[in-house]
């Protein structure tokens, strides 16, 4: 069954606006201004610089408050995710992105962000249960991976996801918890 083709977003990179006081900021003024009633908007902190998408209705707002504020930016559209497996469900990736950017700016941080955590991971592990997935994990875990698959599969994801950010080896990519 094939979902409905979701709306094409602009993506609008604001550069110098690291994940401190000042690019936190900046996002919340644009979320109390125009993004909260954006139903797909989302943006990712990536280093020195924050990738923002959002529906048509919203990019002249954003660039004038950009812009009143001397933010460095460039807008591209329409936004096509170059990951391949968020490509390949793009549709739905646009609601969970949506989602998760939400729940950044209404959740009470730092209070509940191991519960929400906790609530994600669960929720979408316990979803995608399936014979075949309980196969795998018994293949790939032996005798441990027997029946219900969630904590090898999210402690096997938290050791490589820890590996490929270099935390393990000693290296960080200057995210948060590396040294």
């Amino acid at each position: 069954m094939r979902r409905p083709k979701q709306p094409k977003l602009t993506e609008i990179v604001l550069f110098n606006t690291h994940f401190d006081s000042h690019g936190y900021s900046l996002i919340k003024k644009l979320f109390k201004a125009v993004l909260i009633s954006d139903p797909k908007w989302h943006f990712f902190w990536e280093g020195d610089y924050t990738v923002l998408r959002v529906s048509s209705d919203s990019v002249k707002p954003i660039i004038e408050i950009l812009e009143k504020n001397i933010i460095e930016h460039k807008v591209k559209t329409p936004w096509v995710d170059n990951i391949p497996i968020t490509a390949k469900y793009q549709d739905c990736f646009l609601d969970v992105f949506h989602s998760f950017s939400m729940l950044a700016f209404t959740m009470k941080v730092p209070d509940d962000v191991e519960d929400v955590m906790d609530r994600v991971i669960h929720c979408f592990s316990n979803m995608i249960i399936s014979p075949k997935l309980l196969k795998f994990t018994e293949e790939k875990f032996g005798r441990y991976g027997k029946g219900y698959s969630e904590p090898f599969l999210v402690a096997d994801y938290l050791v490589r996801r820890a590996i490929s950010m270099g935390f393990l080896a000693g290296r960080s990519s200057g995210r948060l918890g590396g040294r």
